[in-house]
C-alpha cells in the first residue's frame, strides 16, 4: 500500500494578476518538492483568480492564461522540481468548435485543471457541472466537460473533480467510482457562508465512501468583490474520518501523507469517459523521507468565522483594487 505525500496549496490568487499568481505557484511547487511531496495541487482557477466572469469569453485573456500556464511548467522544471505533477486550476480555451454545451453561444472555454510535469502540460480535466444559482454564473460563461481524469502517480490512482462536480449525483464521481481510485482530489472555489462547513464535510464524506477512497477538499482563500473564500481545506479517509485540515481565512500549504490503495489502472485507458494520465514514480526522495504528521486545524466558532470573513473581505477588496485610502461612514 503506497504512501502518497500531498502538498495542498490553499492560496489567495489575485484576479488577473498573472505575474504574482505565477510566482506564487512556482515557488510553492518547488518548496513542496523539496519537502518530498509526490503531488502538488492548487485550487479552482488558482492561476487567474476566481470568479473571472466575462473574461472567460475573451480569447486574448484565455490565450494569455495558456502562455502563463506553460511558463509555470517550464519554470518548475528548470528549478529541478519538474518530476512531480503539479495541478493548477485555469480557464481552458479558446476553442474553435462552438457546439452548444453551455447556456451561451459566447462560451469558448472550460473551467479546468491542468496537470503539469517535466516542463509541459500532460493532462487537462474539464469541470462537468456548471452552477447557475446564487452567486454563480458558470453555465453562461463556460462549457461543460465530459471525461473523467485519473492521474497515475507513485503507484496510486488520483481522480480529479472540480467543486460542483461532487455536489450533484452521477457525472464524474459515478465514473470515478467505477475505476476504484486510490484518492479523490477536488479543487474548489467555494465561497464562505454561515455554517457551510456543516454541509461540505458530510458531502465529502459521502463521496469518499462512494468511491471507497480518501478524499481531498482543496479550497481557495481570500476576498474577491462581494465574495470571500474561507479556505478550510481538509482530507478524509475512505470512511470519512478527517485526517488533516487547514486553517480558515489564511493562506497555507497543507502537507499530508496518506495511505492509499494500489493502482488498478496501470496507466491504461480504463473505459469510455475515463482518461488515465501517467505521471511516474513520484518524488525521488520517497525512499529517504520521514513521515509527516498532518495538521488538523481547529474549527472556528461561527462568530469568529463571520468576523474573519468581514476582515478578509474588506482587506482584499481594498488591497486588490489598489485603493490608497478609505473613508468609512460609521
Amino acid at each position: 500500500m503506497p504512501i502518497l505525500r500531498l502538498a495542498l496549496a490553499q492560496t489567495n490568487p489575485r484576479l488577473g494578476d498573472f505575474s504574482r499568481n505565477v510566482l506564487q505557484i512556482v515557488n510553492t511547487a518547488v518548496e513542496a518538492f523539496d519537502q518530498g511531496a509526490d503531488l502538488v495541487a492548487f485550487g479552482e482557477m488558482s492561476l487567474t483568480g476566481y470568479p473571472i466572469e466575462d473574461l472567460a469569453t475573451r480569447p486574448d485573456f484565455l490565450r494569455e492564461t495558456r502562455t502563463h500556464l506553460e511558463d509555470i511548467a517550464t519554470q518548475i522544471a528548470a528549478s529541478g522540481a519538474g518530476s512531480i505533477p503539479v495541478i493548477v486550476g485555469f480557464p481552458h480555451g479558446p476553442l474553435d468548435d462552438h457546439h452548444a454545451t453551455s447556456g451561451s453561444p459566447s462560451a469558448i472555454a472550460y473551467n479546468s485543471a491542468a496537470v503539469l510535469q517535466d516542463g509541459r502540460i500532460i493532462g487537462i480535466y474539464n469541470k462537468h457541472h456548471l452552477p447557475n444559482y446564487s452567486v454563480f454564473d458558470e453555465y453562461r460563461i463556460f462549457r461543460a466537460g465530459s471525461d473523467a481524469l485519473v492521474l497515475h502517480v507513485a503507484g496510486a490512482d488520483v481522480a480529479l473533480a472540480i467543486c460542483e462536480d461532487i455536489w450533484r449525483e452521477g457525472g464524474p464521481v459515478a465514473a470515478i467510482a467505477e475505476v476504484k481510485p486510490s484518492l479523490l482530489l477536488i479543487l474548489n472555489g467555494s465561497p464562505f457562508e454561515r455554517e457551510k462547513d456543516e454541509v461540505r464535510l458530510p458531502l465529502v464524506q459521502r463521496r469518499a465512501e462512494q468511491v471507497n477512497a480518501p478524499a481531498v477538499y482543496l479550497n481557495l482563500v481570500g476576498g474577491q468583490d462581494d465574495l470571500v473564500f474561507d479556505g478550510g481545506s481538509f482530507v478524509t479517509n475512505a470512511s470519512g474520518k478527517v485526517l488533516a485540515r487547514a486553517h480558515q481565512f489564511v493562506e497555507q500549504t497543507l502537507l499530508v501523507d496518506i495511505d492509499v490503495k494500489d493502482s488498478t489502472t496501470h496507466g491504461s485507458q480504463v473505459g469510455p469517459g475515463v482518461v488515465v494520465v501517467e505521471a511516474g514514480a513520484g518524488n525521488p526522495q520517497r525512499s529517504t523521507r520521514a513521515k509527516v504528521t498532518a495538521e488538523i486545524a481547529p474549527q472556528l466558532d461561527i462568530n469568529e468565522q463571520i468576523w474573519d470573513a468581514l476582515v478578509l473581505g474588506m482587506r482584499d477588496y481594498v488591497e486588490k483594487n489598489g485603493f490608497r485610502s478609505v473613508i468609512l461612514g460609521l
